[in-house]
């Protein structure tokens, strides 16, 4: 039971990270070109 429903749960972990570091990758790309255009 657990050898078949563990590839599922880490395959979960690591969508939900790659997700979240997008997330966070694009506000800060967002931030930074609002910081330049405020700043020009």
């Amino acid at each position: 039971m657990s050898s078949i429903s563990f590839p599922i749960l880490s395959q979960n972990a690591i969508t939900v990270r790659s997700a979240a570091f997008r997330k966070s990758a694009f506000s800060l790309e967002n931030a930074l070109s609002i910081g330049l255009k405020s700043g020009l």
